[in-house]
């Protein structure tokens, strides 16, 4: 019986290569000469005169392409490949014959031979794609060297949450709102019965009831806004200065809190200064002067764009939202739009952390502000910022005191800044 299964086992593997023999003699001399690989570099190079181009490559400016674009060459050949999902050794097994016209003969994936030869034409597609993103390095590497600026959305394209292919188009819309929308700066002189100081002594209170509520940022930028808004078009006495306030953060937590403080609780943290009625008739009041207006342009919606400019790490943004916080109980700095605040954030960041140089090509670009744009806005400030440490609203400097927030409330302020 061993004698037998020896010699059945012989039998057939003659027959194998008896096969294999004749279909390698009967293919064209180019076919013969693929199984050594050649004509698979020749195809590739053949298809990537017409491979497609991604989309970013069109104003890429980012020297990390040409690592990312060799890694992925190398995942073709080395494991199992992300780009044909086919494992090395089932591509090692298969004889997988490339012609001079991109024809593939293919035996010994253990499915049919049309799978087969789909599968690894897309191989053959894929990788010439690939190799078109390592030959076109030149022009990246030439793009760079001209470029004045880098494109800080090359790195998140494959990433939906950062929309980039509406980026600009999103930020030229805050830009026409901003303006649009802009408070006036002189809006205290409508007023009768309260002045800045008043004002000031108000948007701190409200900094530690939304401390104490734990609110998002997003909230304390966008009540203030509908507190001076309204302000703006609508005189009050002073003794509703503090309803305005309250009312203004419930309708801010309400757009932009996933749980909303109830009316009770604001009730409650105005000491029964209000009753639920007087809050709910002050938001009616409120929505209506504002046209339901809920959507300005803050400092916060520019910052992070500017931060991500700056590649600023977690404590210089931190910092920079410090910055920009403080900024809300001063009524003069309403004169500066919020982009030019958020830019100013990060100038005055920079600087008391020594980052140099201060401002970049990156930064003005994205900032639309050169140095001397951003220069009025950053002093005033850093003034803020030393007044700070003296003054008795410190609400501000209490929330980014806390070590949760890097204790970026504790930084020294810059006697002058540097420009």
């Amino acid at each position: 019986m061993q004698s037998f299964r020896t010699s059945r086992t012989a039998t057939t593997n003659t027959t194998i290569a008896a096969s294999n023999a004749s279909m390698l003699t009967s293919m064209p001399p180019t076919e013969n000469a693929a199984v050594g690989g050649k004509a698979f570099g020749t195809t590739g190079a053949a298809r990537g005169t017409t491979a497609v181009k991604r989309a970013a490559l069109g104003d890429l400016s980012n020297a990390k392409l040409k690592v990312a674009a060799k890694k992925s060459t190398a995942g073709v050949f080395q494991g199992t490949s992300a780009l044909t999902g086919v494992p090395a050794n089932a591509r090692a097994t298969s004889k997988a014959v490339v012609a001079g016209n991109g024809r593939v003969a293919t035996k010994g994936f253990g499915g049919s031979s049309t799978m087969a030869e789909d599968m690894a034409l897309d191989a053959v597609g894929r990788v010439s794609d690939v190799i078109d993103l390592v030959d076109e390095d030149d022009d990246v590497e030439a793009k760079l060297a001209v470029a004045p600026y880098e494109d800080i959305d090359a790195y998140d394209d494959d990433d939906a949450q950062c929309v980039t292919e509406y980026v600009t188009e999103i930020f030229a819309y805050l830009r026409q709102k901003e303006l649009a929308e802009r408070i006036n700066a002189n809006y205290m002189s409508l007023q009768t019965d309260i002045t800045p100081k008043m004002r000031a002594i108000l948007i701190d209170w409200m900094v530690d009831v939304h401390v104490k509520f734990k609110l998002l940022s997003e909230t304390m930028f966008l009540s203030v806004s509908i507190v001076d808004r309204f302000l703006s078009i609508k005189p009050i006495s002073r003794h509703k200065l503090q309803l305005i306030g309250i009312t203004s953060m419930l309708v801010a937590a309400k757009y932009e809190e996933l749980f909303c403080p109830e009316v009770r609780d604001f009730v409650f943290i105005c000491d029964n200064a209000y009753s639920k009625d007087e809050i709910l008739a002050t938001e009616i009041q409120i929505l209506n002067a504002l046209n339901f207006s809920l959507t300005p342009a803050t400092p916060l919606h520019f910052l992070r764009r500017f931060s991500k400019a700056a590649r600023s790490d977690s404590t210089t943004h931190t910092l920079s939202k410090y910055l920009a916080e403080l900024t809300l109980p001063e009524y003069e700095l309403l004169a500066f739009k919020p982009s030019t605040i958020a830019a100013a954030s990060v100038y005055v960041a920079r600087a008391m952390r020594q980052i140099t140089p201060y401002w970049t090509p990156t930064l003005e670009h994205y900032t639309q502000l050169s140095v001397d744009g951003v220069r009025s806005c950053a002093i005033a400030l850093n003034e803020a910022l030393v007044r700070s440490s003296t003054t008795t609203l410190k609400a501000t400097r209490r929330k980014f005191s806390s070590p949760k927030l890097m204790s970026v409330g504790r930084i020294a302020a810059l006697p002058t800044l540097p420009f």
